[in-house]
């Protein structure tokens, strides 16, 4: 089996609400490892797509040389890629754990000197009963045996970070997180990472011109990987074209039984339901949650950190010790800054955060797919 990686992370987010229920009533450090194997439509939809994108070897000899090749593309090739991995990632009820040892499935947390695996547990985190162990500080099995969709991977996520269990899924809406996932703009960022949009037009068995190719370095290691491991597909055509400053254009071919890695960031955008619930908190549990008074202010207004005071922070450089895994306000009054994620600084996340309170991130999610 071959493993080919995508070379860039896919920023996929969600707007959820938390507390739904009406209780009156790392090459790239990734965390999840997961898995899934696609229908032969859906490969072939990706192995179709990917062939848009053609390179030259100008170095006339592409079967031993991956050195510098030129990139062409056929009509708008970011359209049908984004499409079909938007269609592996939201098209199948049977995304998996990979292996079946919590240390295949997750990154590891050395503690003390231990490692530990899976979905920190920030309630867990936070207690000052000294009987709590480190041992139980992570959740790690929350997918179905026989796997489950995208949007729900991510709930439980969120579930077992705040409320300590995968399947307490009950305190998060669904509403439209699986729709507005769905709707993550993939093709734009294939477009924007791979510089598609930038290269010249050809037809596979063009004769085409160095001068008027491009190198991506993006592009350049999936063709050196796509060399590797399917040569009979990538060195079969002559590339001299009897002319040193010319070359013909070729497919980049992926073939059944490749697997492609690709790497996802999801992020999912916290608000707090005011219409159901939350009108109630008051009758339902008084201060027992630290909130100042007898009442609950229903109106959330300011802060909107009543309930949540110990993890959704009205500063913008704490948190709540042990929700490691989220971004609470910023420095504008509807912005979210995102310290305390896996990812470098890219600045307040004010245009998609919908004026949410809080921001869980989900860390890098490592997918293997393999086409059939």
């Amino acid at each position: 089996m071959s493993t080919i990686q995508i070379p860039l992370i896919f920023d996929v987010s969600a707007n959820g609400i938390v507390y739904g229920e009406d209780i009156s009533g790392d090459a790239i450090t990734n965390h999840l490892k997961l898995k899934l194997t696609p229908s032969v439509a859906q490969s072939t939809n990706f192995i179709n797509a990917f062939k848009n994108i053609l390179y030259a070897d100008p170095s006339d000899n592409a079967a031993t040389d991956g050195s510098g090749v030129f990139f062409f593309r056929t009509g708008t090739p970011w359209n049908a890629i984004g499409d079909s991995i938007k269609n592996f990632f939201f098209g199948t009820t049977e995304i998996k754990h990979e292996g079946s040892n919590a240390s295949d499935r997750f990154n590891g947390v050395t503690i003390g000197g231990t490692t530990y695996y899976g979905i920190p547990i920030g309630i867990k985190q936070t207690s000052s009963d000294p009987s709590n162990s480190a041992a139980s500080w992570y959740n790690d099995a929350f997918i179905d045996g026989d796997g489950t969709e995208f949007h729900k991977i991510l709930i439980r996520v969120a579930a077992a970070h705040l409320m300590g269990h995968p399947f307490s899924q009950a305190f998060i809406q669904e509403n439209t997180i699986k729709s507005d996932l769905e709707n993550c703009d993939i093709s734009g960022q294939i477009n924007t990472h791979l510089k598609l949009s930038t290269l010249s037009t050809a037809t596979a068995g063009d004769v085409v011109a160095d001068s008027s190719g491009k190198q991506i370095p993006a592009l350049q290691t999936i063709y050196e990987q796509l060399l590797r491991h399917n040569t009979s597909d990538m060195s079969g055509q002559d590339q001299s074209a009897n002319d040193t400053a010319s070359g013909i254009a070729c497919p980049m071919v992926f073939s059944s039984g490749n697997t492609v890695t690709f790497y996802v960031r999801p992020r999912l955008f916290l608000d707090v339901d005011i219409s159901g619930g939350i009108s109630n908190m008051s009758v339902a549990v008084g201060n027992a949650l630290g909130i100042s008074g007898n009442t609950f202010n229903n109106d959330l207004s300011g802060t909107k950190t009543e309930m949540f005071n110990t993890i959704f922070t009205s500063e913008s450089n704490t948190r709540g010790i042990g929700y490691k895994w989220l971004a609470g306000r910023g420095d504008g009054p509807n912005s979210l800054s995102q310290w305390a994620t896996n990812l470098a600084w890219d600045g307040d996340v004010s245009g998609e955060s919908g004026k949410a309170i809080a921001m869980l991130d989900a860390h890098v999610w490592r997918i293997n797919i393999t086409l059939q």
